[in-house]
């Protein structure tokens, strides 16, 4: 199969379909106004929408009032998910930078020490040469 075939097939299956969309909103009013006001935020991102078609293989008929619920629930947990991952990989990276900063200041602390040891070595030294 040419990749351009399968690049238009993957572009038609990624494409937010607005009767999808709209399906899920009414069954969601029908259901409470807060359940409305999850998914228009939940639609608001990249990651809910695509989640949204991949679960309703971008037909509206799959949406029912049985399964709407569900289908917000699987939104809410894939960008749950994603955003638990952004911001592990931030936490790591700052206990990265955390820990060669201890490190930086360790080993300054540890110069200051031995240049002061010097310092006071010498002095004494120097102290026995004039008696």
């Amino acid at each position: 199969m040419p990749m351009r075939y399968l690049m238009s097939s993957c572009e038609r299956i990624l494409q937010i379909r607005p009767d999808v969309v709209d399906r899920v909103r009414k069954h969601a009013r029908l259901r409470s106004k807060e359940l409305a006001s999850q998914l228009d935020l939940l639609l608001s991102t990249d990651r809910s929408t695509e989640v949204l078609m991949d679960k309703t293989l971008n037909v509206s008929s799959v949406v029912t009032d049985a399964n709407v619920e569900k289908l917000i629930q699987d939104m809410k947990e894939s960008l749950i998910s994603e955003k638990i991952s952004e911001h592990q990989s931030a936490l790591r990276l700052a206990n990265t930078k955390n820990r060669q900063t201890v490190a930086e200041v360790r080993r300054d602390a540890e110069n200051r020490i031995e240049h002061e040891a010097h310092l006071a070595k010498s002095a004494a030294e120097e102290s026995r040469n004039l008696q």
